[in-house]
């Protein structure tokens, strides 16, 4: 999705998104939608 891990955690934290890394490994699989909309979220 063109940003790398750190970054992505670190613009979840300033968006104020608490959201674990079994939550999101599951919601890229299961929902790669709003998983894409998540890192659109915080690019």
């Amino acid at each position: 999705n063109g940003i790398s891990y750190s970054k992505f955690i670190s613009g979840l934290r300033q968006a104020n998104i608490e959201i674990n890394r079994k939550m999101l490994s599951e919601m890229a699989i299961y929902d790669p939608a709003g998983f894409t909309n998540l890192v659109n979220l915080v690019k």
